[in-house]
């Protein structure tokens, strides 16, 4: 494999780049596997999560360890940003577990510098690698920072996870130390105090409101309310109550509230005649514009289709117009979808085209699909995009065996489950 096809895949994830690394001479592609010990390459590290045990076996089949731990080693105590420093707790973590010393003293002494975009990155990972006594070091930390800093946000969520990973000794472990540890004690207070805050604080919950209720909402707040409400609110919403907001939504005229209006049917159809989202779809107002086109995702109708098509004609909305062919879906529209995916120049054009192709191919079965997901396969960096890809091959049974095959090494763990099932 050349050096650049190598780069490629490993910083895509590709469980290509581990078999190679297992059947042929590493030293030619040091630098490519050094870079991803010191970064997650994922296109989303929030949603993808973390590559670190895909890096690790990677190392491990250099034979050679060693340097790359030293590597990981210091790049922790150098790195700032957040999903950076994720990444490198993660890894030493793992290279810990397998005996490096170095990694080790590197996780202890990172977390004691605290000094990163975030405090006390890397606390899950510490219980990870030494149980109760990791935990016990963890809340020391972050109970003596809470003493001198009151007004901290403090996560809650360290003694949940620890106790699911732990067992329910956690609980009992925590307390008896409290009793001798002031800083423990003191993170044990913040969190009883989080708790009891957050319960008289919690908001209401819209997903239970009448519609005349949410409306009401609606226009007090000029359409201020979080989108995921409003589209939750609309998924779940009967029939009569999902009629009266359109009706509300076609005789309204402010920007504002139309795109709060429109956003109740993020994951709804719209039920009554589209045609006044068609003119939205359009609008100068690119908010309002782009919320119609989202809203019309939903609707089956050959204005829709007309719609995708004109933008698809126009250039620069893309992946507004792709995904309009999910339930418009056209004979030839594959072809359309290939050329859309060849000429995107910019990876977030790529990636938000290949997103789009993968959810109109998985609503049209029919549809004809193999050259645009191996396009995603190959060139996407995002591992959602590349599973819903190989989760589409699979199911057609029209998955290249090599392809399969090194799925069963990817960086993305649900990858790796699905392409491990077939048999």
């Amino acid at each position: 494999m050349e050096v650049s096809d190598f780069r490629r895949a490993i910083t895509n994830g590709l469980g290509r780049a581990v078999l190679w690394v297992r059947d042929h001479p590493w030293p030619p592609h040091e630098d490519a596997i050094q870079h991803v010990c010191l970064h997650n390459t994922a296109y989303d590290a929030q949603c993808e999560g973390s590559r670190a045990e895909y890096v690790n076996d990677i190392v491990r089949l250099t034979g050679e360890p060693a340097r790359f731990v030293k590597t990981a080693a210091r790049g922790l105590m150098e790195a700032q940003e957040y999903w950076t420093t994720c990444h490198l707790f993660h890894l030493n973590r793992l290279f810990a577990q397998a005996g490096h010393a170095g990694a080790r003293d590197a996780l202890y002494e990172k977390f004691k510098r605290d000094d990163a975009a975030e405090r006390f990155i890397g606390a899950d990972e510490l219980v990870k690698l030494d149980g109760l006594n990791g935990l016990l070091f963890v809340l020391e930390r972050i109970g003596g920072w809470i003493a001198t800093h009151p007004d901290y946000w403090l996560d809650d969520l360290l003694l949940p996870q620890a106790q699911e990973d732990l067992g329910s000794q956690v609980v009992s472990t925590v307390r008896e130390a409290a009793e001798t540890h002031p800083n423990i004690r003191e993170y044990l207070g913040a969190v009883e105090k989080l708790n009891k805050d957050g319960s008289q604080q919690r908001g209401p919950d819209y997903r239970n409101f009448t519609y005349l209720e949410l409306r009401e909402k609606i226009l007090a707040s000029h359409g201020n309310i979080p989108r995921g409400w409003l589209s939750g609110w609309g998924k779940r919403a009967s029939e009569d109550s999902i009629r009266l907001a359109a009706a509300d939504l076609l005789n309204e005229a402010d920007d504002q509230l139309l795109i709060a209006y429109l956003r109740i049917f993020g994951l709804r159809a719209f039920p009554i005649s589209c045609e006044r989202l068609i003119k939205l779809a359009t609008s100068q107002n690119s908010d309002l514009a782009t919320a119609s086109r989202r809203a019309l995702r939903h609707v089956h109708s050959d204005l829709v289709r007309a719609l995708a098509l004109n933008l698809i004609r126009e250039g620069g909305a893309d992946c507004d117009a792709v995904p309009l062919l999910a339930k418009n879906y056209g004979d030839d529209d594959h072809i359309l979808i290939e050329s859309l995916l060849g000429r995107q120049s910019k990876e977030d054009d790529f990636h938000w085209a290949a997103h789009a192709a993968v959810n109109v191919f998985k609503a049209n079965p029919q549809a004809p699909a193999l050259p645009s997901l191996l396009k995603i396969y190959e060139e996407c960096r995002c591992s959602l995009c590349r599973k819903g890809a190989v989760t589409i091959m699979l199911e057609r049974r029209i998955i290249p065996p090599p392809i399969l095959e090194e799925c069963k090494y990817d960086s993305y763990e649900c990858t790796r489950q699905i392409a491990s099932s077939v048999t």
